[in-house]
């Protein structure tokens, strides 16, 4: 054995079976971050690749580059917010060979459920990464990856080198017929000289991980939702091999949630983005409900929603329709102007096969008078 393969094995026993990723709680997905005074713990969702793959498509087709900016401005906003999280040793604060080596982990980690393989070649001299992605989340099929891909990467990427002009290019695409992705990242003047084409995102920030977001997305006993994601594992609703999950014919991956309200925001300027948001959801929720005709689907979609992360779910159908109420929705900074498109698309769909009509939640209400997010959708 290597002794980097040493290493990941040390890695992967040290942080994901010592509970780094909480999967085992009904209602919550969430990652563990060792602080300095306490550990933070991050909400997360179980996300559909086909949602992310749908929004890529669209978007790219209708808006043209002015679409990919968006897509690209989302993914980089949400890779440095990401990153600031984490409190990751940067370039500026340790030597070379520790930096390196975090690096080597950090990409190990990522494949977890990103990729079935990435490897990279490190240029610190000129702040610059190459990768190599295999099988990577969402580009594999959209043929585009602005958003997780060169978007996401390049605000990892600046936030570890400490370089606010560091911008990603996909070099080539898995998802265009080719072996697999590649990709750049490096500050805006190294990628002009190497004649590649980029896109620019300065306006990062931090996640604001503070004491308001513990306290809103603390974890509670749930009164609905029964089963956790872990359950779903164990009972091979969904399976895991080679850094990829599966289950109703769909692939999906971790998402820290800030990356789902940042897309929503950045596609909402587009004319009709919100439209492509609730759509691409809604897509996927009737994918998944033509899998899944339950005899109870109010207690499927519960179940269902809970386990991916959306907290205390409550389906009720009503003489005047369906509504769905979570309480301990995830809250992040940008939960506030949200129309929460995702999650209404995403249950439409769902619901409008398991009860056999046409349903669309348009409506929406959210508050935190209670100490968490509650938020409730309804037609």
């Amino acid at each position: 054995m290597s002794i980097q393969d040493s290493v990941a094995g040390w890695f992967v026993q040290k942080f994901i079976m010592s509970r780094s990723q909480v999967l085992d709680v009904p209602g919550f997905v969430l990652m563990k971050i060792t602080g300095k005074k306490e550990d933070l713990y991050v909400r997360e969702a179980i996300m559909p690749e086909s949602f992310f793959v749908n929004v890529e498509k669209k978007v790219v087709e209708l808006f043209g580059d002015i679409g990919k900016q968006r897509l690209y401005s989302a993914g980089k906003r949400f890779g440095y917010g990401y990153t600031s999280v984490g409190n990751f040793p940067t370039l500026k604060r340790t030597n070379e060979k520790d930096f390196a080596n975090f690096v080597y982990l950090l990409i190990r980690y990522t494949e977890g459920t990103f990729a079935r393989r990435i490897s990279h070649k490190l240029s610190l001299e000129k702040l610059e990464i190459d990768l190599d992605l295999f099988d990577y989340i969402i580009c594999n099929r959209s043929g585009h990856g602005f958003f997780l891909t060169s978007g996401g990467a390049a605000g990892i990427w600046s936030k570890l080198v400490e370089d606010f002009s560091v911008e990603g290019v996909q070099i080539q695409c898995q998802g265009n017929g080719v072996d697999h992705c590649v990709l750049v990242c490096a500050p805006a003047k190294v990628l002009e000289e190497k004649a590649l084409n980029h896109f620019s995102e300065q306006d990062v920030g931090d996640l604001q991980i503070d004491s308001r977001y513990s306290s809103l997305n603390s974890t509670r006993r749930t009164r609905f939702t029964q089963y956790s994601f872990q359950s779903f594992l164990q009972s091979n609703i969904f399976n895991y091999e080679g850094g990829i999950i599966r289950g109703f014919d769909e692939r999906f991956f971790l998402c820290e949630l800030s990356g789902v309200y940042l897309i929503e925001s950045e596609i909402s300027k587009l004319d009709g983005g919100a439209e492509i948001l609730f759509d691409s959801a809604f897509q996927v929720g009737v994918s998944i409900g033509k899998i899944n005709k339950s005899k109870n689907p109010s207690v499927f979609v519960q179940d269902l929603l809970g386990a991916f992360g959306w907290g205390d779910v409550f389906v009720q159908k009503k003489t005047n329709g369906v509504s769905i109420s979570f309480d301990f929705f995830p809250w992040t900074k940008f939960s506030t102007n949200s129309s929460f498109a995702f999650i209404r698309g995403f249950a439409s769909g769902l619901c409008s096969v398991l009860f056999d009509r046409q349903l669309k939640f348009d409506k929406f209400n959210s508050n935190t008078t209670q100490g968490f997010l509650f938020v409730s959708i309804s037609e």
